[in-house]
């Protein structure tokens, strides 16, 4: 929801996707990994083109403090926001990831089970 705002409107499909499945507390269907990869590479390309990465050199001969050059990052006030709700996202998608490992380890356990 905290990302809406900063999406075009036919771009926001996808992420309000992830919110019904959210909001029907459907998280372990496996669809929705793909769904927030999707959704955290579209946000990875929204972030890139709000920043900006300028390059500083210090052409001084008197200077002798390494390095003469140096990068300064700036990132627009929407690349900021998206930035940290990537952060939200990629913590979800490595939860999420864990607990489906989880189910799929469990599963195998149950069959194996079976067949002995």
């Amino acid at each position: 929801m905290d990302v809406l705002h900063n999406i075009q409107p036919l771009e926001r499909v996808g992420f309000e996707r992830l919110i019904k499945l959210i909001e029907a507390r459907q998280i372990f269907k496996p669809e929705i990994l793909e769904e927030l990869d999707v959704q955290m590479d579209f946000l990875t390309r929204e972030i890139d083109k709000g920043t900006t990465v300028h390059q500083h050199r210090d052409y001084d001969e008197c200077n002798v403090s390494a390095p003469a050059c140096w990068q300064e990052t700036q990132t627009t006030q929407r690349a900021d926001e998206l930035g940290r709700a990537m952060v939200m996202f990629f913590e979800l998608y490595e939860t999420l990831q864990a607990v489906h490992d989880l189910m799929h380890a469990q599963e195998a356990l149950d069959a194996l089970r079976r067949s002995l």
